[in-house]
């Protein structure tokens, strides 16, 4: 995310905090991935007239939305939770239909990825996440996906149960904290590779882009490589024989 589109993104969201105290009422965003939701966090952690939630509709979920309200005002997320499922079924002896194609189906239909949230792909069905005032009409316009021809079902959130599987954990030895370090191990990838990527601009550390191979890496850092995932170091569990780091790592898919 380069500064112009950064500073967009705050203006939305500035925008709907003005519209939340003048009119002394709740109001809630679009969704977010988890680089916008850091940003836009950031920015409402510095504001006191106001108070937020973040929501995803269930534990852990990545895309989620701000729900934005005066610090005065009472905010009761049973009445007021603005996101509704779309559960999605077919038959998975014919068809194995995976994420890519559930979104780009529901694209099709002329809808934007911000009123989307997660989408949780199962054997034969799925949950899609949405803005609540969308929901209808992906339900009644989307009967197939790809080749695969589906019904579909509104739900709310309390509806549902979405099993969180928790990260992956994995341990490595590493000669220091460096970036291009943990990156290598938590990767599974030569110090070279991941050192060329850094240098390419696809690593971002904490959501922004870090271009130093040799940036020093601290407990709860995550790191992400374009187009091959998401890693946070834990810890240095202790120091070996040789004076290596012993780590953890957890691993996201």
């Amino acid at each position: 995310m380069d500064n112009k589109e950064l500073h967009y993104l705050l203006a939305n969201v500035e925008n709907k905090i003005e519209i939340a105290v003048r009119r002394n009422m709740p109001i809630h965003t679009k969704f977010y991935n988890l680089a916008e939701q850091h940003h836009i966090e950031n920015m409402l952690r510095g504001m006191d007239e106001i108070k937020y939630n973040r929501l995803g509709g269930y534990e852990k979920a990545e895309r989620c939305i701000f729900a934005i309200y005066p610090i005065l005002l009472e905010y009761d997320l049973y009445y007021l939770e603005p996101i509704k499922v779309v559960k999605i079924n077919w038959n998975d002896d014919y068809y194995n239909i995976g994420h890519r194609d559930i979104l780009g189906a529901i694209l099709g239909l002329g809808i934007e990825r911000e009123v989307l949230g997660d989408i949780i792909v199962n054997k034969n069905n799925a949950y899609v996440f949405v803005i609540d005032n969308m929901i209808r009409y992906i339900s009644e316009n989307l009967s197939q996906v790809g080749s695969a021809f589906v019904s579909t079902e509104c739900l709310g959130i309390s509806d549902i149960q979405i099993k969180v599987v928790p990260p992956k954990i994995i341990a490595s030895v590493v000669p220091s904290l460096r970036l291009d370090c943990i990156i290598s191990a938590g990767f599974k990838m030569s110090r070279t590779k991941s050192t060329n990527l850094i240098r390419e601009g696809r690593v971002l550390l904490n959501w922004n882009p870090c271009h130093k191979p040799g940036r020093a890496i601290d407990p709860g850092d995550v790191i992400t490589i374009r187009g091959m995932g998401r890693i946070r170091f834990i810890d240095t569990v202790r120091i070996t024989q040789r004076d290596n780091l012993y780590i953890e790592i957890e691993i996201y898919k």
